[in-house]
């Protein structure tokens, strides 16, 4: 699982903390990607065969070809939705800026992950 804290949003005035799957991220990276219609700046999903993958660390031996792929192609076509669809955390009165995330055993063997937020 991955916490990242977000900021107090201009548009809310909230700050919430969500959680998502390493895997559905991988997978969103891994996925098709948009391309930008010049003419029209509408995007697109791009239907051709991809030359990179943009999502992909460790592209300092890439052609050129491949380089100028991952420049034009940089929005994901899917997005990453949070664990339930939505905030784990939100409040109004705290801008969470440091996460720490803890898994402990409580009775009866069950797991429970402990988040310590700080502001």
């Amino acid at each position: 699982m991955f916490f990242p804290p977000l900021p107090r949003s201009v548009n809310s005035g909230r700050s919430a903390v969500c959680s998502f799957r390493l895997a559905d991220i991988k997978s969103v990276f891994s996925g098709n990607y948009k391309v930008l219609n010049r003419d029209t700046l509408q995007w697109s999903t791009r239907v051709q065969e991809k030359v990179a993958n943009p999502g992909e660390c460790g592209l300092h031996n890439a052609s050129d070809n491949a380089l100028r792929f991952v420049k034009e192609n940089f929005l994901a076509d899917d997005s990453v939705r949070p664990v339930g669809r939505s905030a784990t955390v939100v409040s109004a009165e705290h801008s969470y800026t440091h996460l720490r995330v803890q898994r402990v055993q409580g009775a009866g063997s069950r797991s429970y992950t402990v988040l310590f937020l700080l502001t």
